[in-house]
């Protein structure tokens, strides 16, 4: 529904423990079928505490994604 929509997409995954990478991993073709035009980006050493984690990095990574989809 989104991706007919023309939404964009950006998923950000966490790494860490490797438990949640393999599952992420293993889930993630799935999203990719259903959402072509998504981004889908894996957040190395990062867990599910992303934004606590990595702050204004994400922020730019974020910012930076929305620029290159002429969305910001």
């Amino acid at each position: 529904m989104l991706q007919e929509a023309g939404v964009p997409g950006l998923l950000l995954l966490a790494t860490v423990p490797e438990l949640t990478d393999r599952t992420n991993r293993l889930f993630t073709p799935a999203f990719e079928q259903a959402w072509p035009d998504a981004e889908v980006v894996y957040l190395e050493g990062a867990t599910h505490t992303i934004f606590t984690e990595l702050g204004s990095e994400l922020g730019d990574r974020v910012g930076a994604w929305a620029r290159r989809r002429e969305i910001a």
